[in-house]
């Protein structure tokens, strides 16, 4: 039995920084000049998507013009979409369900967010690093998906306000998004 080696098993094609696939994208929903923020989980509850609702609203109250893209879909979507609507933040999270293409919605991204309670090795998270995007992890994600050195490891005990002035520090460290702005 022969094996293959694969020295990087993600498309750097797909994947990699595609600054057309960015300005188009966000035009066409509406996202220049806003913050936004993504995860790409089913909607779960091992991925905590409730925190990260709660994490979207203390951010808006600092950058009130960012948006919050949700890919992916599971059973707690109507209880997720129903927090956004108390929180008073509906209008700002997008709901996008599954995607046949995930590598595009990384490229509207300006910070990967994942407050999980417990992850293996996130390939989304790995996906979003190639994609150039700074993440901001749970610390119950192990820390050795940051091969890049753009990621940020947060206590689940860590206030919302707290997570949310960090990921609103690590938007404006993130070079891709420099770039965006330019």
């Amino acid at each position: 039995m022969r094996g293959v080696t694969l020295r990087n098993a993600i498309d750097l094609d797909r994947f990699g920084y595609r600054p057309q696939v960015r300005a188009k994208l966000r035009a066409e929903y509406g996202l220049n000049d806003k913050l936004v923020v993504g995860c790409v989980a089913r909607l779960m509850a091992q991925k905590n998507h409730t925190r990260l609702l709660d994490i979207f609203a203390a951010l808006k109250k600092v950058r009130p013009d960012s948006c919050l893209l949700l890919v992916g879909e599971g059973e707690l979507r109507a209880e997720l979409e129903a927090k956004a609507a108390r929180l008073g933040i509906v209008q700002d999270v997008k709901f996008l369900g599954v995607q046949s293409d995930t590598s595009v919605w990384y490229q509207a991204m300006d910070v990967f967010v994942m407050p999980s309670f417990f992850e293996g090795i996130p390939v989304t998270g790995i996906e979003a690093q190639f994609s150039g995007l700074t993440c901001v992890f749970s610390d119950r994600v192990p820390q050795e998906v940051d091969f890049s050195g753009n990621c940020e490891f947060l206590s689940l005990k860590t206030d919302a306000k707290s997570w949310a002035q960090r990921i609103w520090q690590e938007y404006g460290s993130n070079k891709r998004s420099e770039k965006s702005r330019s």
